[in-house]
Formats: structure tokens, C-alpha cells, sequence
């Protein structure tokens, strides 16, 4: 299992290194929308590049995040409770993510086929769309099985962070 958990720690560094870049490129595509109407030529389509860039970055930050536990957590009250009941509540709560992320991830498969098959494109840049939304799947999909991870190290390490 620890080949395993190395393996989707890997893939969440490699997930969170996108998001970055595509905050990089969020950017570099609004410091040139801004330098190009100073000078009285708009860039066209780059709210809708900033846009497919922010869908990527938040979406693709989402299980390097949960595997660092950098998202909130109000566990004040749950720290008073005996070491067996945190664990029972961490495991409902991941369990719970697991379902959510889960349907998400194959919605997404369903809803990205689906523009696809309609030929869905952005407004001004006429982008493909299915392809972010696929992103989006994969994205929540690795988050499902880092989930799932975190789950049986719960049950194998006795750790809660």
C-alpha cells in the first residue's frame, strides 16, 4: 500500500504543479490583456482564457490540498472528543467526500460526452469545452482515491492529522 500512496502522492504534486502553472498563466494572460489595451489593441477572449485557467487551477489543487490538509478544518470541538470518536467522525467525513467526489468525477465524464456531442465551444475563442470539463473529472477522480487513501491509513496507522 505504501507503493500505492506514493504513487497518488505523486499524481496530486503533478496535479498541484498545473494548477500552478495555470495560475501563472491567469497571470501573464491578464498582465497582457492589460499591456494591449494601453495600447488600444484588446486582447479578445482573454476573459475566457483566464476563466479555463481558474476551472483548472482550483479544480486541479484539490487533492494536493486535501493530502496536505490545507483546507479548513473547525476541529475544536472534535479534539475534546475521545481518540475513537475523532477517528469515527474523520472516517464518516471522508467517506461522505469520497461518495460527493466520486459522483462529481463521473457527472463530469457524463456532462463533458455530452458537450462533446452537442459541439459545445466558448463564446468568443470557440473553444472545445468538453475537454475542461473532463480536466475537472480526472481531477476530482484522483481526489477520490486520495480520499480513500487518507481513509486506510486511518484504519492502518492510527493517525488523524
Amino acid at each position: 500500500m505504501d507503493n500505492f500512496n506514493k504513487i497518488f502522492d505523486r499524481l496530486s504534486l503533478y496535479c498541484l504543479w498545473l494548477a500552478i502553472f495555470a495560475v501563472i498563466g491567469m497571470m501573464a494572460v491578464t498582465c497582457l490583456d492589460i499591456i494591449c489595451r494601453c495600447i488600444g489593441f484588446p486582447f479578445l477572449g482573454a476573459s475566457e482564457i483566464v476563466s479555463f485557467l481558474g476551472a483548472i487551477a482550483g479544480a486541479f489543487s484539490l487533492s494536493y490540498t486535501f493530502m496536505e490538509k490545507g483546507h479548513i478544518a473547525i476541529d475544536v470541538l472534535v479534539r475534546t472528543f475521545p481518540r475513537t470518536v475523532q477517528k469515527s467522525l474523520h472516517i464518516s467525513n471522508n467517506l461522505f467526500l469520497v461518495i460527493l467526489c466520486a459522483a462529481i468525477a463521473i457527472e463530469s465524464v457524463r456532462h463533458a460526452m455530452e458537450l462533446k456531442t452537442i459541439g459545445e465551444v466558448s463564446f468568443t475563442l470557440q473553444f472545445p469545452l468538453y475537454p475542461f470539463v473532463l480536466g475537472m473529472s480526472v481531477s476530482f477522480a484522483v481526489l477520490t482515491i486520495v480520499i480513500l487513501t487518507d481513509i486506510y491509513l486511518i484504519f492502518n496507522k492510527d493517525t488523524i492529522k
